[in-house]
C-alpha cells in the first residue's frame, strides 16, 4: 500500500529515516501505533470523565489521599 503525504511530511519522514536508519514503513507503523494508543487513552479518559459514578477529585485531594 502506498501512502502519499504532502511535501513537508515527506521531507521530515525522509530525514528521520536517514537519522535513524529505520525504513519509511517502520516509522509510519510506529507513528500509527502511537497515535492509536493515544486515541484509546483519550477515549478511556473521556468515558471516565462522563461517568457520573466516577467522582472527580481535585489535585489537592489526590495529594492528600496519596500522603504527599
Amino acid at each position: 500500500m502506498e501512502i502519499k503525504f504532502d511535501k513537508d511530511i515527506e521531507e521530515k519522514l525522509k530525514a528521520l529515516c536517514e537519522r535513524t536508519g529505520k525504513s519509511r514503513d517502520l516509522i509510519i507503523q510506529e507513528a500509527i501505533k502511537l497515535f492509536l494508543d493515544e486515541i484509546e487513552d483519550y477515549e478511556i479518559a473521556l468515558s471516565r470523565l462522563q461517568d457520573e459514578n466516577d467522582p472527580i477529585i481535585s489535585s489537592k485531594e489526590m495529594r492528600k489521599r496519596l500522603g504527599l
